[in-house]
C-alpha cells in the first residue's frame, strides 16, 4: 500500500506487495518445518509398514509428494483462524495424504515394486495421521 499512496491511486490499495512476500516467506518457513518434522515420520513408518528397511529415497520422495500436494491448500485454508476450521483442514489433509499414500504405494507394488509383506491401507493411514499430528501439534505450540 505504501508505494501507491504517493501516486494518489487509492483504488490500487489491494496491490500492497510488501505483504505478499511476507506471506510467501511465512509459508516457505512453515513448509520447511513441516518437511523437517514429517519426513522422518514417513521414512520410519513407510519402512516399517512395507518391510523395506534399507530404502530411503523413494520414501523421502513420497513424503515430499504428499506434502507438496496438501500443504499449500492447508496453509491457505487456515489463514482465517478458528479451531473448527483448523480441525477440519487437518482432517482433510490427513484423508488426502492417506489416499495418496495408498495410491502411490499401491502403484509402486503394481509396477513390480518389492515389499517384504502386503501393505495395509490402515497402516498407511496411521503413518499419515502420525506425521500430520506431529507437525500440526508443533505448529500450534510454535504459533501460541
Amino acid at each position: 500500500m505504501w508505494p501507491l499512496r504517493p501516486l494518489g491511486l487509492p483504488w490500487l490499495s489491494w496491490l500492497s506487495w510488501p505483504l505478499y512476500p511476507r506471506r510467501v516467506i511465512g509459508w516457505a518457513i512453515a513448509f520447511a518445518c513441516t518437511l523437517a518434522l514429517e519426513t522422518p515420520v514417513y521414512l520410519f513408518g513407510l519402512r516399517r509398514v512395507t518391510g523395506r528397511a534399507g530404502v530411503t529415497r523413494p520414501f523421502v520422495g513420497l513424503a515430499l509428494a504428499v506434502n507438496v500436494a496438501t500443504h499449500p491448500f492447508a496453509w491457505a485454508l487456515t489463514r482465517a483462524w478458528s479451531w473448527p476450521r483448523f480441525a477440519a483442514v487437518e482432517a482433510g489433509v490427513w484423508v488426502v495424504e492417506s489416499l495418496l499414500l495408498i495410491a502411490l504405494v499401491g502403484a509402486a507394488r503394481g509396477r513390480g515394486g518389492r515389499a517384504a509383506r502386503p501393505v495395509s491401507p490402515l497402516a498407511l493411514a496411521v503413518v499419515a495421521f502420525t506425521a500430520n499430528a506431529l507437525s500440526a501439534g508443533v505448529g500450534l505450540l510454535l504459533s501460541s
